[in-house]
């Protein structure tokens, strides 16, 4: 199974519209071709703007082979198999690429509240409020492998009681970044992340995922259908299902420093950060667009699922049936 998109603006690799690098000389922004096109503004007025994040590039890919078998033994009906699949996917994107631009007005209200009219002068003068940017691309290379094997015995014990038993295994492998260009934070002694603890690759204790595998995924299948009286029939089943994490909680990973940029300029009244000085970005910075954390003891979700049923034959060719169904989900 294969997906791929290659996304453009109508304004990437044309140098006409190389405007937030080229034409503005912003600073921090991206200047790849791919990336041209002016900032995004917040002036108070609809502006020039495309949209802030991408342009991207991703694939998704789904490597699958599956065995599934069965042995009628006597009594025994046997199925068994194996699941086999390889998850490749690729997400190139700068998140506000460009910056994004926000102009409050205050420096031009001279200390009365600010109106739309002061924004726009103030974006005029160049002398914005607070910029988030993310001139770095965030280029995910990820592959994991998947497995699953399973067991089940559909068993005829008589006419009036058959029994299903069966076992189900899952491990869903941890996505390891190529080239470990990845980092994951420390928790703290109440299981919080420590956002200045950073690790990465080669931390002792810790495999390249930056997450430790979980290889409890055993899950249990049992049910039974019985028949204590003619046209009645009780049935019953119980099952727990393992999930994977969705793979947004680890393609956020290579995103984090050292690997990319995610910053946040924050000015104020008396030291706005002006566009054409590149002094106003040499300021420590106060912020960051995220820092992005997976726990590395974290544990696979399940779901378990149970139900009752009692079926009764009536006259007419009609069948009543009533039935109790649980599930309950654990993360």
């Amino acid at each position: 199974h294969r997906f791929f998109e290659h996304e453009i603006f109508g304004t990437s690799n044309k140098a006409e519209f190389d405007i937030a690098c080229g034409k503005m000389k912003l600073a921090p922004v991206s200047c790849r071709p791919i990336d041209y096109g002016p900032p995004a503004i917040g002036a108070g007025y609809r502006v020039f703007t495309v949209r802030g994040n991408g342009p991207r590039d991703r694939l998704n890919q789904l490597w699958d082979l599956t065995a599934n078998n069965s042995l009628q033994a006597g009594r025994h009906m046997l199925r068994f198999g194996v699941n086999m699949y390889k998850r490749n996917w690729t997400f190139d994107q700068a998140l506000t690429p460009r910056g994004s631009w926000s102009f409050d007005g205050r420096q031009t209200s001279d200390r009365a509240s600010p109106l739309i009219e002061h924004q726009f002068a103030d974006f005029l003068l160049g002398r914005a409020i607070g910029v988030s940017v993310n001139p770095d691309v965030m280029a995910i290379r990820m592959d994991p492998w998947n497995q699953a094997y399973y067991f089940q015995d559909h068993w005829r014990i008589t006419s009036r009681l058959t029994v299903n038993l069966g076992l189900r295994y899952d491990y869903f492998q941890r996505p390891r970044q190529r080239g470990d260009r990845m980092a994951n934070f420390r928790l703290d002694n109440a299981g919080g992340f420590l956002a200045s603890k950073h690790i990465l690759p080669g931390e002792p204790g810790l495999p390249p995922s930056l997450v430790k595998p979980y290889k409890r995924g055993w899950g249990p299948r049992a049910g039974f259908a019985w028949t204590p009286v003619q046209r009645t029939v009780l049935r019953a089943g119980y099952g727990l299902y393992w999930t994977p994490e969705v793979t947004n909680s680890f393609t956020l990973l290579p995103w984090n420093p050292p690997f990319t940029r995610a910053i946040n300029y924050a000015g104020s009244p008396q030291e706005p950060l002006q566009y054409d000085d590149p002094r106003s970005f040499d300021r420590p910075v106060v912020g960051a667009l995220g820092a992005w954390a997976v726990n590395p003891n974290m544990k696979e979700a399940y779901v378990q699922q149970w139900n009752f049923t009692i079926e009764r034959d009536l006259p007419l060719q009609t069948l009543l049936a009533v039935a109790y169904v649980g599930s309950k989900g654990t993360i």
